[in-house]
């Protein structure tokens, strides 16, 4: 049986070159007694740790890839990620506020497993209460519990606005305390201490009013700039007299004599109202308290 010879190859100096199977690279000798390199090139490169992205996990710190918060008002639970396990659980409950759209001043506390968290948790790290990867959180919002305010004008009259709650902004506060001072042609601005209430969007809670908060009402005419004939406030005036009007209207003199369109009773002279000049008419700033009873229009 014949065997087969490696295949060889002439040189251009006379030399026979063999070529096996295997490619042999030239490699540096060394001394078989001598001392070998220590800082030899590695093929591999050094594995960076991953962070996913979130610059605030660093190479040292644990990463909580996905934590779920589960709300039984809802019925759903939602993932909450870019923790890491010296990540506090007030971040966390600031997460989930944002997660489920709740308000800032609502109270919100965490429950894991059996430990139900309170405030003396918040400064805590997720990996000292046992909060790990994959880990289901749940919470349950709290009834807020309603209180009464009271309010007290100028004249020193107290009324009592009932059934309230930390979640009400401030206009509401406003149109119940109206509607408890019976005003129709005057609105309120109620004061606490020495600081008006002015911001309408902002809530009791954030405001600190709560359960036996005493405030003070400040009644002011309520403006009436929309004539009532025309419904319109385009060329209506405020703050005006029936003479002085009267007189720019290129009226005659002894002809000033004007109702108001509202209540139907008689405008005095000198008496401040307001006016629409395409209308022609007049009307009280406040019907209730002209200086003639008002009558049934």
């Amino acid at each position: 049986m014949a065997v087969s010879q490696p295949m060889q190859m002439p040189l251009a100096d006379g030399c026979v070159s063999k070529l096996t199977a295997e490619d042999e690279r030239p490699s540096r000798p060394v001394p078989p007694d001598g001392p070998r390199p220590q800082n030899l090139p590695s093929r591999h490169r050094p594995a960076k740790a991953a962070t996913g992205g979130n610059p605030a996990v660093g190479v040292d710190s644990a990463a909580i890839s996905s934590v779920e918060v589960y709300s039984a008002e809802d019925c759903c639970s939602k993932c909450i990620e870019g923790l890491c396990e010296t990540s506090t659980l007030a971040s966390l409950v600031e997460r989930a506020k944002y997660e489920f759209a709740i308000p800032e001043s609502v109270r919100l506390d965490l429950a894991f497993g059996d430990r139900q968290f309170g405030q003396d948790d918040l400064l805590k790290h997720l990996g000292d209460l046992g909060v790990h990867e994959g880990s289901i959180l749940s919470f349950e919002m709290r009834q807020s519990e309603l209180f009464d305010v009271a309010v007290t004008s100028l004249a020193g009259q107290r009324f009592v606005v009932k059934s309230l709650m930390p979640e009400l902004r401030l206009g509401e506060l406003v149109s119940l305390a109206e509607e408890a001072m019976s005003l129709h042609d005057e609105e309120a601005s109620l004061i606490m201490g020495s600081q008006a209430l002015v911001d309408m969007s902002r809530t009791l809670g954030e405001l600190g009013i709560g359960s036996g908060c005493e405030l003070m009402a400040l009644k002011r005419l309520r403006p009436r700039g929309t004539c009532p004939t025309c419904c319109s406030g385009i060329s209506a005036s405020c703050d005006v007299t029936i003479g002085a009007t009267h007189e720019g209207w290129g009226r005659r003199w002894n002809r000033c004599q004007y109702n108001c369109k509202r209540c139907g009773s008689e405008i005095l002279n000198g008496e401040p109202v307001n006016a629409c000049h395409r209308c022609k008419c007049f009307w009280h700033r406040s019907c209730k308290i002209a200086r003639l009873p008002a009558t049934s229009c």
